[in-house]
C-alpha cells in the first residue's frame, strides 16, 4: 500500500480551504443580500428626511440598512468620515461646513439637487449631540418647507448667537456695500439711543454713528483708532476714544466692532505729561542724567549730560545701548579704560 507524498497532501489541504473561504463568502453575500432585499430601499430626493445623530463622533441614531451616504451602516464609528465623503460629492463646500460644525459647533442650511429633485442639507448641535439632517424640499408656491426639528435646531442657533452678540461689550454694525446700516447689535442701539436723545421712532437704514468719525482715517488698515463725542448729562459733549476693527464680507458689505480704550487713551496721556514733568525737572538740574530701559537704550538725558560729556544731542537722541554709551566716554576720555 503506497501513501500519497507531501506535495499531494498540502495541494488538498489548499484545495479544502480555499474552497471553505468560497463557500463563507458566497454565504454572507448571501445573508447581506436577504438582509438589503428586505429592508426598505435605497433613500431617494423624495423619501422621508435621513437623520443621522452623533456623540463624540459616534453615530447613535437608527438609520436604514440600506444607506446611500455610509459604505458600511453597521459601523458605527466609521459613520462620520462615510458622510463627509458622501455629501462631499453632492456640494464640496459641504467638507468645510462640516468641519466647522463639529469643532465649532457652528450650524449651517443650504440646499442642494439630485437629479431632478431638491433637498436640504442642514447641520447644528444641542447639548453634547451633533445631527446632520438630509431631507427633501417641497415647493409650495413661494414657500420652501423644511423638517420641523432642524429649524428648531437652527432657530435655538440664532438666538444663541444674537444673545451672544447683544451681550458682549463691543459696539457692532454691518454696513451693505453703499454704506448702509443694516444691522446692528444692542450696544450700537444703545449709544444711537445717547447721541438721539428724545427721539424715539428710528427708520432703516440706521444712522452710521461712526462714519464722519472714520472717514478720515479709512485708509485700509485695521484697527482704526477715532474720537466720537458722546453727550455728558451737562448739556454739553465729551470725547470718547474708540478702537474699530473691519472685516470685509461678500458682496462689498462690511462689519464693524468698535471698542471703547478711554482708560487707555488716558493712561497714555497720563504717561506723556509724567515724562515732560521729569524732562522740565531735570533740564534745570546740574547733574548729568541719563535714563536706560529694561532693554538697556537710553531713553531720556538733560542738557547737563551733554556738557558734562561732550556727546552730542543727535547721537543721544538716537536710543544708544549702554555699552555704546560706556564706549563713547571712553572716547571722549571722560571714562577710564576698564583694568580688563
Amino acid at each position: 500500500m503506497s501513501f500519497p507524498d507531501t506535495d499531494t497532501i498540502v495541494m488538498f489541504g489548499l484545495a479544502a480551504l480555499m474552497g471553505s473561504i468560497l463557500i463563507l463568502t458566497l454565504a454572507y453575500w448571501g445573508e447581506r443580500q436577504r438582509r438589503i432585499a428586505g429592508s426598505s430601499p435605497r433613500w431617494q430626493p423624495a423619501d422621508i428626511p435621513l437623520k443621522y445623530e452623533f456623540q463624540n463622533g459616534y453615530l447613535i441614531s437608527e438609520g436604514p440598512v440600506s444607506d446611500c451616504f455610509l459604505s458600511d451602516p453597521e459601523n458605527r464609528s466609521r459613520a462620520w468620515d462615510d458622510l463627509v465623503e458622501g455629501l462631499s460629492d453632492l456640494n464640496p463646500s459641504l467638507r468645510d461646513k462640516l468641519a466647522c460644525l463639529r469643532n465649532k459647533g457652528q450650524a449651517f442650511c443650504l440646499t442642494q439637487k439630485i437629479g431632478p429633485d431638491e433637498v436640504s442639507i442642514t447641520g447644528a448641535t444641542h447639548d453634547d449631540l451633533l445631527s446632520v439632517t438630509v431631507a427633501p424640499l417641497r415647493d409650495l408656491g413661494a414657500k420652501t418647507v423644511l423638517p420641523r426639528d432642524s429649524i428648531r435646531r437652527l432657530e435655538a442657533e440664532l438666538d444663541d448667537l444674537r444673545q451672544s452678540l447683544d451681550s458682549c461689550a463691543a459696539v457692532m454694525w454691518k454696513c451693505d456695500a453703499s454704506g448702509d446700516v443694516i444691522w446692528a447689535n444692542s450696544g450700537y442701539f444703545d449709544l444711537l439711543a445717547k447721541l438721539q436723545t428724545g427721539q424715539e421712532t428710528l427708520f432703516w437704514p440706521l444712522p452710521n454713528i461712526f462714519e464722519t468719525a472714520l472717514k478720515d482715517l479709512a485708509d485700509g488698515s485695521s484697527p482704526l483708532c477715532c474720537e466720537l463725542s458722546l453727550p455728558d448729562g451737562m448739556d454739553g459733549t465729551k470725547p470718547h476714544w474708540w478702537e474699530v476693527f473691519v472685516s470685509p464680507l461678500s458682496k462689498g458689505e462690511q462689519i464693524f466692532s468698535a471698542l471703547p480704550i478711554d482708560r487707555a487713551v488716558q493712561a497714555e496721556q497720563g504717561k506723556r505729561e509724567f515724562v515732560q514733568t521729569f524732562a522740565k525737572t531735570f533740564a534745570q538740574l546740574p547733574v548729568g542724567l541719563a535714563i536706560f530701559d529694561k532693554s538697556r537704550s537710553l531713553v531720556m538725558f538733560n542738557p547737563a549730560l551733554m556738557q558734562l560729556t561732550t556727546l552730542s544731542a543727535s547721537w543721544l537722541s538716537g536710543r544708544p545701548l549702554l555699552f555704546d554709551f560706556l564706549d563713547q566716554l571712553r572716547e571722549h576720555q571722560r571714562m577710564p579704560e576698564p583694568k580688563n
